[in-house]
């Protein structure tokens, strides 16, 4: 009947206990005795309601602790998968040159990469491109972004093995893999020398990201 949110005089009134003068007893007591046992009985109800509410606070509570405590060990684990040399691979530990126009193309360079959108990234040995694309998926990966980083050789070898009959992995789940997420790094394209069905293969995993407007580097 929900008497938890009604009043002791509602719930006499729903009972149509009429006593005049609180005289006449209702089943061995009186209408004032009906208020005590009435008031009391809302009163535990009302504090039943009230610890409920608080354990199921407690209880969400808990669960947003764990949710956000399973997040940042799966941050911990993906960030522990970089190679050791990029370890600790941010945008502020990057090393600018001392010349202004240089340092104003790294400044841009890091811009560009910042912003998530698709681009080409090359210039000559030693200048940082690795560490700027680590620092890059750092970033994305704190934001709790899918990424993925992979050598243009090793890719090579997956399309490869993909596209070979005796494969458990099949062509369409291979492009499906890197289609889905939401960053993907080759590195290294220009050293690779792959055939002309492993650059098909690469066309296409190129392909699908750019039907499905995922970027890639």
């Amino acid at each position: 009947m929900g008497t938890g949110c009604k009043t002791v005089q509602e719930v006499l009134d729903l009972f149509e206990i009429k006593t005049p003068g609180g005289q006449e007893r209702v089943m061995g007591h009186s209408r004032d005795e009906w208020k005590d046992l009435l008031g009391g009985a809302l009163h535990i109800g009302s504090e039943n309601e009230r610890e409920e509410a608080e354990r199921q606070a407690e209880h969400e509570r808990r669960d947003r602790e764990i949710a956000e405590q399973d997040r940042k060990d799966c941050i911990e684990r993906r960030l522990a998968q970089f190679p050791k040399r990029y370890q600790d691979a941010t945008f502020d530990n990057y090393i600018l040159y001392s010349d202004a126009k240089a340092r104003d193309k790294q400044l841009k360079t890091v811009q560009a990469l910042r912003s998530g959108n698709s681009l080409v990234l090359f210039g000559n040995n030693g200048t940082g491109k690795t560490h700027l694309v680590f620092a890059f998926l750092r970033e994305k990966i704190l934001e709790n972004k899918n990424c993925r980083y992979v050598l243009a050789p090793d890719l090579f070898d997956e399309i490869r093995s993909a596209f070979g009959r005796d494969s458990d992995t099949t062509s369409r789940t291979l492009i499906d893999q890197y289609g889905r997420y939401d960053h993907l790094v080759i590195d290294e394209l220009d050293k690779s020398f792959g055939s002309p069905a492993e650059f098909i293969g690469l066309y296409r995993i190129i392909n699908r990201r750019y039907e499905e407007m995922k970027p890639y580097a």
